[in-house]
């Protein structure tokens, strides 16, 4: 069984050369109710997300290599750190009270990376556990280049998904081709932040969706439905999951990049590869 991705949509796609090392992590200190990471050199990117028993905060930082220095505070009780693989070194952040993140980003020239910390009742801690990652980019310009893999794995199908499926909209004829636009990140996922103005991924890829929907029924000729339609958080296997469910004939994902350059425009549109680029991608593959 193959995943349905045919097309993936990204826009404003800039281009640079970026750095091909990954950073050691230099420095791991909580201050002000916010952690600090710094490494030296330029990172690929930072997944985080939260584990219970014991309560805590993992980051999964790729293109970089564990350290030793570290000082916890205030709802951090103890920061520990490892190689998790090759590529990828793993901070855990045990809590001394329950905590979530409620923002994250890098610094300028991709060498800190700071997540804001926020202490809150154990049922709303607990409740993130599940939510899956939250994926954090340093700008495009001090990026690492992320590692050449390739996996063979067999991927299960999921017969839950959610409490529902999305709304088709359309014509009531069952004959027509769905299509089904995947407005990418949601709640408390930012996704990329504009350096211009600080617009947020995705607000930006919902408004997309919904500008793509309703071009498409105007055709007549389709069915449609959105993945999501509000700011909530999906977690990412069920993105494509949902258009399984649907039995869709297109499934189209649209991100957003954010660029230095305010003159950077453009689209890009990704096909699923024989090669994949991370678990995810090879997940999809198998």
């Amino acid at each position: 069984m193959r995943c349905m991705i045919p097309a993936l949509l990204f826009v404003a796609f800039p281009i640079w050369a970026s750095p091909a090392m990954g950073g050691t992590v230099q420095k791991i200190s909580v201050q002000d109710g916010a952690v600090i990471v710094q490494f030296d050199g330029v990172v690929e990117r930072a997944d985080v997300f939260t584990l219970a028993a014991p309560d805590s905060i993992a980051i999964d930082v790729s293109g970089a290599t564990a350290g030793q220095s570290a000082f916890a505070g205030g709802s951090v009780q103890k920061i520990r750190q490892r190689q998790f693989s090759a590529d990828t070194a793993r901070i855990v952040l045990d809590l001394a009270e329950p905590a979530i993140v409620t923002n994250g980003n890098f610094s300028a020239d991709g060498k800190s990376l700071r997540l804001s910390l926020r202490p809150v009742a154990l049922t709303e801690f607990s409740g993130t556990v599940a939510r899956g990652n939250a994926q954090i980019i340093p700008p495009a310009a001090f990026r690492a280049d992320p590692p050449k893999r390739r996996y063979e794995v067999t991927a299960p199908i999921r017969v839950n998904v959610g409490k529902g499926l999305p709304l088709v909209s359309g014509p009531a004829d069952d004959s027509l081709p769905l299509v089904v636009i995947d407005a990418g990140h949601g709640g408390h996922d930012p996704g990329a932040i504009s350096p211009h103005g600080g617009q947020l991924e995705k607000d930006v890829t919902l408004a997309i969706a919904k500008s793509v929907r309703d071009e498409m029924l105007k055709s007549g000729r389709v069915r449609v439905a959105l993945t999501r339609d509000t700011d909530k958080f999906i977690v990412l296997q069920d993105h494509f999951q949902l258009a399984r469910k649907l039995r869709a004939d297109l499934f189209i994902s649209i991100h957003a990049d954010s660029a230095e350059n305010p003159e950077a425009t453009g689209g890009t549109v990704y096909a699923l590869s024989e090669v994949a680029s991370d678990r995810g991608a090879a997940a999809c593959s198998a």
